[in-house]
């Protein structure tokens, strides 16, 4: 078991915030256009993905073009009502 002797009363000031994005995502239309998407952010991905893991670095250009990408949005399936620019899918009917 290890113990850490840190002390943890000001650990937050240790690590500096990380800039968010300041404008709205991305909404995808259609599926086609999801699919280009995420072939496009997969190519750009794999560009020093190695390095990043060799390197422990933390992908925080990546995880923001993901998330502006739209490509979060599109994990309810359209059989359950989607609701283009909503958030909370409707139920079937």
């Amino acid at each position: 078991m290890t113990v850490s002797t840190v002390k943890t009363d000001h650990a937050s000031a240790a690590v500096p915030p990380v800039a968010r994005p300041t404008v709205p995502a991305h909404i995808i239309k259609d599926d086609a256009e999801a699919i280009a998407i995420a072939q496009a952010l997969a190519a750009e991905f794999a560009r020093d993905s190695s390095r990043r893991d060799r390197e422990r670095i933390w992908p925080v250009a990546e995880l923001d073009a993901f998330s502006q990408s739209g490509l979060w949005s599109i994990n309810v399936p359209k059989a359950f009502g989607v609701v283009p620019n909503c958030p909370t899918p409707r139920s079937p009917g």
